[in-house]
Parts: C-alpha cells; sequence; structure tokens
C-alpha cells in the first residue's frame, strides 16, 4: 500500500494520523508535508531502527556502537511524535 493510499483511508475513516518508520521520512521528506496537509497527525517510529539500540543488544547481533535513543526535541519539522524501541508513544507538547 502506498502512503497516499494510507493518507486516504485515514481520512475516509476520521483516523488521527499516521505512523511511519523514520528510516522513510528520512528518505523521503515530501511525505511529511502530504501527511500533514492531509490534517493527520504524523508519528515516526523507531522502534526498529538499528542505530539506537541499547549498546549491548546481542540478541539482534548488535555489540556497541549505537547512539543514544531519539528525542522529540530532534524530530523533524512537521512530525508530531516518535514511537521509540521500548514501544513507548511520546508527542511534542502540543499537536496542531
Amino acid at each position: 500500500m502506498s502512503l497516499k493510499e494510507a493518507v486516504r483511508i485515514a481520512q475516509s475513516n476520521n483516523l488521527m494520523g499516521l505512523i511511519c518508520t523514520s528510516r522513510l521520512l528520512e528518505l523521503v521528506p515530501a511525505l511529511v508535508a502530504s501527511v500533514k496537509e492531509a490534517g493527520l497527525v504524523l508519528i515516526s517510529d523507531y522502534s526498529y531502527d538499528t542505530r539506537f539500540a541499547h549498546p549491548n543488544d546481542t540478541e539482534n547481533g548488535i555489540s556497541g556502537g549505537a547512539v543514544a535513543g531519539p528525542s522529540v526535541l530532534g524530530l523533524g519539522e512537521g512530525v508530531d511524535g516518535l514511537v521509540a524501541g521500548n514501544g513507548v508513544l511520546r508527542f511534542r507538547e502540543a499537536v496542531d
């Protein structure tokens, strides 16, 4: 399914917004504008981003070198919140 189709489904079903992988939003920044123009909340999902894994996460084959987790302060323009690897959803102070 395309993101355009996901936005259409969210709008037609009166959903609050979408959750997209952080990697996709980094690769195609124009997607942020598309979602926001539709009047939806946009959440960036970092739960599978190995750059932010725990340094001793040997279960997933990661050993050291990982950086500190993402922060709502570092989110791109238009992104309203994030889902971290621990499954916690965090919003900016206000969602317009």
